[in-house]
């Protein structure tokens, strides 16, 4: 329930500060929504989109910082930010608890061969890098635990199963032979010989030295590195222990010192909102061990076996080699301290002039640059990486070329390319429908390069003027959008313009045109105003001519408001446009009808009865258009009694959705027909339904509205592994798929199941007491569900917003509902 509500609360923004800010380049955007309908396959690519850029993201999930992706949330600016790496980590956990951890594929060897010292988060992430690519690797790694500082955090932050997956997913293209523990390499000594034995080498030892400030010296045995107290069987009950540092690492002493019920006290130099950790890990500290922020050790001495410490108060400004560190004048001592832990400080095993002078003997030796949390240690692994496979003379690494650097091979073999009436192939079966998409040619050239298979620019007519209402479009809810303008204010010939230039851009996609003609009046004259549009688009170019039937707006009102309500007026103008001169089988016609009338198959059957007559033309219908409705909006007129309008309006989105999958379904068998689907398409299932009930190319039109037309990747992606999911291979396949659209009313089972509550997992809202046949009690925290009064509706389980109510099949003896 926690992870729905975080994704609910993605705006899936078009900057995303989130993205910008994570150092692995991971797209929070992208894995929750690709994550959005929690089927198995979801959770599978949701982690692949993860774990292509961060190799370590269980880990990170568990361990980053809020500085990173959740600073650059932008729902913060609204409320709060999204929890982006609980969401990760429960992602990629889903994902392994479902046996659906992303496989990439190792790519064929290319007969090279590295050495990577360390195996930390650097070491692991050029591993993963290296050896997916095909390279032979040799992990080299002086402790017995692999892990590096990773295998320091304490199991209640990182669990060591987590630890453990991450480590065997980036190993696991390595052979068992090439993993070496216990195996120091003196980087002074022995990198000439690395070097000479490898293509190249990776040193990723990270910063895993804390040399002893001077004032310390004196003192060295009450003085602890922090795995001497994260990892020691020593007893600290009741000792005073100072602990230096303002990261995770120190958090995590401290969080095992009072665990033993020592007497912590944290010594930060910055100010305790500066400190480099997670909210939730700031208020732990202050609630586990006394803080002393701004101040600094000066002076250390020594009474009998305790430490007397003197602390200065400084002021720190700025970052890096632009920090100024000023004393204020106040000082504090600290009496009766028993050990000191350095929890801060850690450095690199070799300085800068012993690097530089590896780097400039050893062409082939690449450095992982030392940073503090694991997300940049492994960026930097893997820029190290993607470095030495280039051949780069950049020997050391940076996090900016690390986000661009991700795993290959990931990948589901479905092929989406689609035949669109059997005129034109395109790569998918996603087209953006006429409107404010595609009303124009800038709009319909940044559809096409995100990847749409064709677009239908808005409709647009010759000579008559054009009436485009003032704040046209409504939102009903999410992803559900409304408009009550017409059509574009745009010509056909510019129209037509457009449309070259975009054939000649986009070769493999579908450029089409939308028109249409009067209704009213003289037939003759209504007649040549149809053809005229349609000889007008067919002779400019486009490639698929669609007709508007059904504009919520307006129509023929001597039989129904909207043309395609009418079975006389949809056949007259449907035989209207197949006489049009110059059209042929080549370029597709479609007419536009609507869901909103007493019987869509009677009229549909009609049309195609039109359309059989001109066996020479390639005719079809788009099914459905927007659905009419009113919105009421405040008025916008003077003097009016009640203060608002009633403004007739095209839904799209959601709300049409299962209106639209009722049309398609009623039409199923209707011989012949070619249908374009439209209304409703939300995400990449019911895109799929669309198909599978016989639409031979979807249109869409809110969602990427909502969404932007970026939405198309998910789209992709999406239906692919929806479709690998059943067993498809192609878009053939799961066309008309369908053994029965309408399963009749009496083929429904009449079993009563009941509902089951799972009490730990209940949020305490007793919701579920509204039960219409009082079968469910709600008492002191527990739910209980009355076998005798409950019938099986489920509509509990629909209410419950921590999804902790479900059905279940009766058991044998289980009483039955004497309701």
């Amino acid at each position: 329930a926690q992870f729905t509500a975080e994704q609910n609360k993605c705006l899936y923004c078009a900057e995303t500060g989130c993205f910008k800010e994570c150092p692995a380049g991971c797209s929070p955007a992208d894995f929750l929504k690709a994550a959005q309908l929690q089927e198995p396959q979801d959770f599978q690519r949701a982690a692949a989109e993860i774990m292509k850029m961060n190799p370590l993201g269980s880990v990170c999930g568990m361990v980053c910082p809020d500085t990173f992706c959740q600073k650059g949330c932008n729902r913060q600016r609204l409320d709060s930010s999204i929890q982006i790496p609980c969401s990760q980590s429960f992602i990629i956990e889903k994902a392994r608890q479902m046996q659906r951890e992303p496989k990439f594929v190792g790519l064929k060897s290319i007969n090279k061969k590295a050495a990577v010292i360390g195996s930390g988060p650097a070491a692991m992430a050029a591993t993963a890098i290296l050896s997916q690519q095909g390279v032979h690797v040799d992990l080299f790694e002086a402790q017995q635990q692999l892990g590096g500082q990773m295998a320091m955090i304490p199991e209640h932050r990182l669990p060591a199963k987590v630890l453990q997956a991450d480590i065997d997913f980036c190993l696991n293209k390595c052979h068992d032979e090439s993993v070496n523990v216990n195996v120091h390499v003196n980087q002074k000594a022995d990198m000439s010989e690395l070097s000479q034995k490898y293509d190249f080498v990776i040193a990723a030892t990270g910063q895993s030295v804390n040399r002893f400030p001077a004032e310390f010296q004196k003192v060295q045995q009450h003085i602890l590195q922090p795995q001497q107290v994260l990892f020691s069987k020593e007893d600290f009950t009741g000792k005073k222990i100072l602990v230096i540092g303002g990261g995770a690492v120190a958090v995590d002493v401290c969080a095992v010192l009072q665990k033993q019920n020592a007497q912590p006290i944290c010594v930060y130099r910055r100010k305790i909102s500066e400190m480099p950790i997670t909210q939730k890990e700031r208020s732990e500290l202050l609630q586990k061990a006394e803080v002393v922020q701004k101040s600094i050790v000066s002076e250390v001495s020594q009474t009998e076996n305790l430490l007397n410490v003197t602390l200065k108060r400084v002021d720190v400004q700025g970052t890096g080699r632009q920090m100024t560190q000023k004393e204020t004048g106040e000082v504090l001592v600290l009496k009766n301290v028993s050990f000191i832990v350095l929890a801060s400080g850690f450095q690199q095993e070799l300085s800068k002039e012993a690097l530089d002078l590896i780097l400039k003997k050893n062409k082939n030796v690449y450095h992982c640059t030392a940073y503090g949390t694991v997300v940049q240690a492994a960026s930097s692994g893997k820029s190290a990486a993607m470095l030495a496979l280039q051949g780069s003379t950049t020997q050391i690494s940076s996090i900016e070329h690390g986000r661009t650097v991700a795993l290959e091979g990931y990948s589901v073999k479905v092929d989406l390319e689609t035949n669109i009436f059997q005129a034109k192939k395109v790569p998918n079966p996603y087209v953006l429908s006429a409107s404010p998409l595609t009303d124009g040619l800038h709009e319909c050239r940044k559809a096409l390069k995100a990847g749409w298979a064709g677009v239908i620019l808005k409709t647009a007519f010759d000579g008559i003027p054009i009436h485009i209402p003032n704040q046209y479009m409504s939102r009903m809810g999410n992803e559900c959008h409304a408009n009550c303008d017409n059509v574009s204010g745009r010509s056909l010939d510019q129209v037509i313009a457009d449309i070259k230039v975009l054939k000649q851009e986009f070769p493999d996609r579908l450029i089409g045109g939308s028109t249409g003609g009067p209704v009213f009046g003289d037939e003759d004259v209504c007649c040549k105003g149809w053809q005229h549009n349609i000889f007008k688009l067919v002779e400019g170019g486009a490639e698929l001519v669609e007709l508007s039937l059904s504009c919520p707006q307006g129509g023929d009102s001597s039989e129904g408001s909207i043309a395609a309500q009418s079975v006389k007026q949809s056949q007259k103008i449907v035989k209207w446009a197949l006489e049009t001169s110059n059209l042929t089988s080549k370029v597709p016609l479609l007419f536009k009808m609507t869901a909103a009338c007493t019987s869509v198959e009677t009229i549909i059957k009609a049309v195609q009865e039109i359309i059989d007559q001109y066996p020479n033309k390639n005719a079809g219908i788009t099914m459905a258009n927007s659905f009419p409705a009113v919105d009421i909006k405040p008025t916008q007129r003077l003097n009016q009694k009640y203060p608002f309008d009633c403004v007739v309006v095209g839904l799209g989105g959601t709300h049409v959705q299962p209106i639209s999958n009722l049309s398609l379904a009623s039409l199923y068998n209707v011989k012949n027909l070619q249908i374009s689907g439209n209304g409703g398409v939300v995400d990449y299932k019911s895109a799929a339904h669309f198909i599978a009930l016989g639409a031979n190319f979807v249109q869409i039109c809110a969602l990427a509205e909502e969404r932007g037309v970026r939405i198309i990747n998910e789209l992709i992606d999406g239906l692919k592994h929806f479709m690998a999911e059943l067993g498809f291979e192609n878009i053939q396949q799961l066309f008309k798929s369908f053994e029965k659209p309408i399963v009749d009313f009496m083929d429904l089972k009449a079993e009563k199941q009941i509902a089951y509550v799972q009490n730990d997992e209940c949020v305490g809202c007793g919701n579920c007491v509204d039960c219409p046949y009082l079968a469910i009690t709600f008492n002191q925290g527990v739910v209980k569900v009355d076998p005798k009064r409950c019938i099986g509706c489920s509509l509990c389980t629909r209410r419950c917003p921590a999804g902790c109510l479900g059905m279940r099949t009766r058991e044998d003896g289980e009483p039955q509902p004497d309701i």
